[in-house]
């Protein structure tokens, strides 16, 4: 897959970033529970916007909640795989200018599946990211702070919550209640909704400086989803990786950092054996987003 990054990602027509919800209010979380198939697609609606929270900024997740069994188990496994990999830096880190909040302007300008809709397992979300969300910028704030050893990581938590305000109508600071991050252990994020658990973490991440305003990142992503309704957790797997791009100096009317993200959904035992056999590692469905971050005019907490 080739993604243009040039000079001409410094225009302000140029921003993205991946999601797609269609849960808008409390009346919406409740149906959660899959009572209908619209709400199946509102899960898997809220799993990406928590995908693009843990990416843009990124996000990993858990602390404080009780874990289940299965997530225990998941845990277990994913340290041992991030052990067998090499697991990479303990988070991604930015240039000192990326510290405080931005204005982000995302925009979905790709949908791909290079397998075919058939061996994607939930059209219908597909299908309406499409139809509602192709080309349609969306407008959310993300932060980023210093850890315990000095260095500028992604706020998660506030990047969560502030995707989810979004789309929920909850205010951020409600929303932060229900969300368990560790900012100097950041590889978990747990997030509890109405009738839905989700557990992330991170398993692999890398970063490349490749210029001195350029930096490439990548990172793996485990979600464990438990649904009150079922007993058995949903396992999902996805891989995000960005270009980002950026300048010391502020231009009125322009951004100061854009970037080209660029999220992949795998096909995991858990969700159709068979499927993941045939998928042969490879994504089910490739989301491309376009960034374009902008300093928020708020006093800077950090």
């Amino acid at each position: 897959m080739k993604l243009s990054h040039n000079n001409s990602l410094l225009s302000s027509d140029l921003i993205s970033k991946k999601m797609a919800v269609s849960v808008k209010s409390s009346t919406q979380l409740s149906q959660i529970n899959g009572e209908t198939s619209h709400a199946s697609n509102s899960v898997n609606g809220s799993r990406r916007t928590l995908l693009l929270a843990t990416f843009t900024a990124t996000v990993p997740l858990p602390f404080g909640i009780p874990a289940s069994a299965s997530a225990s188990q998941l845990g277990q496994v994913v340290d041992q795989g991030w052990e067998k990999m090499g697991g990479g830096p303990s988070d991604l880190t930015f240039p000192l200018m990326f510290k405080g909040i931005w204005d982000v302007r995302a925009t979905l300008v790709n949908i791909e599946l290079p397998l075919g809709m058939e061996m994607v397992l939930s059209p219908a979300v597909v299908q309406r990211a499409q139809a509602e969300d192709l080309n349609q910028p969306k407008h959310y704030q993300v932060s980023f702070r210093a850890n315990s050893r000095g260095e500028v990581v992604p706020d998660r938590r506030f990047n969560t919550a502030s995707l989810l305000s979004m789309y929920l109508g909850s205010s951020r600071e409600e929303l932060q209640h229900g969300i368990k991050w560790n900012l100097n252990n950041p590889n978990e994020l747990t997030l509890k909704l109405p009738q839905m658990d989700i557990m992330t973490r991170v398993t692999k991440r890398s970063e490349e400086s490749v210029a001195e305003n350029r930096l490439q990142t990548s990172e793996y992503v485990y979600q464990l989803i438990e649904k009150m309704d079922t007993t058995k957790p949903t396992v999902k797997a996805s891989r995000c990786f960005t270009k980002y791009l950026w300048r010391e100096e502020v231009i009125e009317g322009q951004p100061q950092i854009v970037a080209t993200q660029v999220v992949s959904d795998y096909i995991t035992p858990e969700d159709n054996p068979r499927m993941a056999i045939e998928a042969a590692g490879k994504p089910s469905v490739v989301y491309t987003y376009r960034l374009a971050f902008t300093r928020a005019q708020v006093g800077i907490p950090f």
